[in-house]
């Protein structure tokens, strides 16, 4: 709440001095009190004008239709009573307020920093986008889980994952490129699965100016043939129509999707699963760009399409039409399929949320992924306050009163009416 100084219309005392008491009483006295009380006034003005203003300035200093199209916290639309009172996010990069899109990569293994070290005398013959590649695309540069060793295209997968996130976010100059992902394998020490994500797009050169748009072209192409496009036809036209915004943004602003993309290509340090994956980025969108996003696009394995677009966004209440996922293929789509529906029933038992009842196991399963102890970090206090009651949220009776709290509420009714 603002400093004000608030003056009173009430009569001042009357002060009845006697003649020996009149006497008593120096004129110079008077005047110095007189003085201090105007000195004292001015200077509470003064503090109230200048926080005021340096207030409003932060607050209004966005595009008109960015204030209209988007999702600001809802004390900073309405500021009604009773609801929390939350200044805009400082930002480190102010470029980063123009942020419309979340485009989410969630994380699967974590980096071995020795692997960087091998092979040097490859180095020498090939270039470093080659060199990147034939290190990062071995398991054995990975730390992976026992079921993910045995596939010898582990890695291979998950590289596709990274080259269709930063293939999207060059494509769309509004999104913010989340690698989502914590310090998940002890062996490995403490590096984030999101971090080794981040390393693994630098060596490649996928972060950097690109020389050409033959490059951007190729990638694109690549990968539109491995997305696994198994959504439905309404999936499909709304995800087309992103692209076509994301394209109408490009050429409006004059965007060359060569230019640097490193300044927002950041990382989510702290997820353990799925589910976090998702609520963490959209809280870690609001933390590094003061709004939650119009849009999200999800890059990961087709086989885990429905746990999210169904499960993980219902959970959150998130619009379904401003959600979108870019499915790619798994090394053995069987097999993971068979294990998909074993979480997706534990998820199902506990409304989505998989840390209830019989889906404890998921649970337990998160605090294994965390062997460093880092927990959530400060999610729901200071980074996304708006979601506090929804970090840890375990389902129950009460999901209902937390999710129409959420700032994305009134967007979902929205949808639904238009539905029915």
């Amino acid at each position: 709440m603002l400093p004000l100084f608030v003056s009173s219309h009430s009569q001042s005392p009357r002060f009845s001095f006697s003649g020996h008491a009149r006497r008593r009483v120096q004129a110079p006295a008077l005047l110095w009190l007189l003085l201090l009380l105007g000195l004292f006034v001015l200077f509470t003005l003064m503090n109230s004008v200048s926080f005021s203003l340096a207030s409003h300035s932060r607050l209004f200093d966005v595009r008109r239709e960015d204030v209209k199209n988007t999702w600001w916290p809802s004390a900073l639309q309405r500021g009604a009573a009773g609801q929390t009172t939350t200044q805009p996010t400082i930002v480190a990069d102010e470029r980063l307020r123009d942020m419309r899109t979340l485009v989410m990569v969630a994380g699967h293994a974590v980096l071995k920093v020795e692997a960087l070290t091998k092979q040097v005398k490859e180095r020498a013959t090939v270039t470093q986008r080659d060199f990147a590649n034939l290190t990062l695309s071995k398991n054995d540069a990975w730390a992976l889980e026992p079921h993910q060793a045995k596939y010898n295209d582990q890695a291979v997968s998950m590289l596709r994952h990274i080259r269709a996130g930063t293939t999207v976010a060059r494509n769309d100059p509004n999104a913010l490129l989340l690698f989502s992902g914590g310090a998940t394998r002890a062996n490995a020490g403490p590096l984030s699965e999101a971090s080794s994500y981040i390393i693994a797009s630098m060596l490649l050169g996928l972060l950097s100016p690109y020389k050409s748009e033959k490059r951007v072209q190729s990638l694109r192409a690549v990968v539109k043939a491995e997305a696994r496009f198994g959504l439905t036809s309404e999936e499909e036209r709304r995800y087309r129509a992103y692209e076509a915004r994301a394209a109408g943004r490009a050429q409006r602003e004059g965007y060359e999707a060569t230019d640097d993309i490193s300044w927002r290509a950041l990382d989510e340090s702290f997820a353990r699963d799925s589910y976090e994956n998702f609520v963490f980025s959209l809280c870690r969108f609001r933390e590094l760009t003061g709004k939650y996003p119009e849009e999200v696009v999800v890059v990961g394995y087709e086989f885990k399409r429905r746990r999210f677009v169904d499960l993980h966004r219902a959970a959150t209440g998130y619009p379904p039409f401003q959600m979108h996922y870019v499915g790619l293929p798994a090394p053995d789509e069987i097999a993971a399929a068979e294990g998909e529906a074993l979480v997706v029933k534990a998820l199902k038992e506990s409304g989505g949320y998989g840390c209830d009842g019989p889906s404890a196991q998921l649970q337990a399963k998160r605090a294994r992924r965390d062997p460093f102890h880092h927990g959530v970090g400060d999610y729901g206090s200071g980074g996304c306050p708006e979601m506090r009651d929804l970090i840890g949220f375990c389902g129950g009776m009460t999901a209902k009163s937390v999710l129409e709290k959420m700032p994305w509420a009134a967007r979902t009714q929205k949808e639904s009416a238009d539905i029915v």
